[in-house]
């Protein structure tokens, strides 16, 4: 699936973790460089993002993700996590960690677990709205349409939303990275593509813009979510437009050829 998505001219894949024997095979076309096999880069990494912490525990429960190694110390910056009580401080005042001992995150999905744990439980929430939006939101626009959809008053979105800065790449626009980016993709995200529909829905198309960007978010949001959704843009004034090319991409342009929308590629491709 990933090499379908690479372009045809790319010849250099660079891997920062192990990578399983399938996945291998398929790389095959490509020149593999794995940093993982000289982990110096990491570890200098870890001792920058958490120098008071012992590097060899930290390197052996990161999995080889730089992921981790950030996530765990914005964590404990902002004060949702704690070293573990029953880690030893050496002469170097360096926190090192019993052997045996499972007294840190071992991998990403337990460090976020750890870290969610800690969040509003309005998180997944505001995840996948994030990761539903074509562009990064506004954090006014997403207070704005968690508001008008799940019926959650402003004061406590915004308290939500500073609860969860440690985890943003970016407050405004709001940008995820890593896992936290990956955790609603493709069918997944069909709940944030309806409350994103119905926010429009709601408040107007009052430009083409808005009426292409209505039609994405429809065409993203699995029928259970929207079975009328032709009649929907009809009623917004789809089958009046006309477009010089396709938009977005192929199933946001069939569903806005399917309400009446005329592409003018498509037309002008038939007479020749």
């Amino acid at each position: 699936m990933l090499t379908k998505t690479l372009p045809s001219w790319l010849k250099l894949v660079i891997t920062s973790r192990t990578v399983h024997e399938n996945e291998w095979k398929k790389l095959d076309r490509f020149l593999v460089l794995n940093i993982d096999e000289n982990p110096d880069e990491l570890i200098d990494f870890i001792r920058e993002k958490l120098p008071e912490l012992d590097s060899d525990s930290i390197f052996e429960c990161c999995q080889g993700s730089w992921f981790y190694v950030s996530q765990y110390s914005r964590a404990l910056n902002a004060n949702l996590l704690t070293v573990p009580s029953t880690s030893q401080s050496s002469d170097n005042n360096l926190i090192t960690f019993p052997r045996g001992a499972s007294l840190l995150p071992n991998g990403v999905s337990a460090l976020l677990a750890q870290i969610e744990s800690e969040l509003p439980t309005h998180l997944n929430l505001y995840l996948r709205l994030i990761a539903a939006s074509r562009r990064p939101p506004t954090r006014q626009r997403l207070i704005a349409v968690t508001v008008l959809t799940a019926s959650r008053p402003t004061n406590l979105v915004e308290a939500d939303l500073r609860e969860c800065e440690p985890i943003l790449e970016c407050t405004d626009p709001l940008i995820l990275s890593g896992a936290w980016r990956e955790r609603f993709m493709d069918d997944e995200c069909e709940e944030g593509h309806a409350l994103w529909a119905q926010f429009i829905q709601r408040t107007g198309c009052n430009t083409l813009q808005t009426l292409v960007e209505f039609a994405y978010h429809l065409a993203h949001s699995g029928e259970l979510h929207y079975l009328d959704r032709i009649r929907l843009l009809r009623e917004f004034g789809a089958d009046m437009i006309e477009l010089k090319c396709p938009v977005f991409d192929y199933m946001t342009t069939d569903l806005l050829v399917k309400a009446g929308a005329t592409i003018l590629d498509h037309r002008q491709q038939k007479r020749l």
